[in-house]
């Protein structure tokens, strides 16, 4: 198991980050704002540039 990879960021902080990031993308899918087609690839590369970013020093 890859330990340390949150570096400064704390597993408390983190949670609230993709929390926040799934809560409001998903409220953008229910309001219909996001267009057709298109949900999967923003969530997928949001969620990996989430990731990324959170590994980063």
């Amino acid at each position: 198991m890859t330990t340390g990879l949150l570096d400064a960021t704390g597993v408390d902080e983190a949670t609230l980050y993709f929390r926040a990031f799934c809560d409001g993308l998903a409220g953008l899918e229910l309001d219909a704002l996001i267009p057709v087609g298109t949900g999967e690839h923003l969530w997928r590369t949001g969620l990996d540039t989430l990731v990324r970013g959170l590994t980063k020093p």
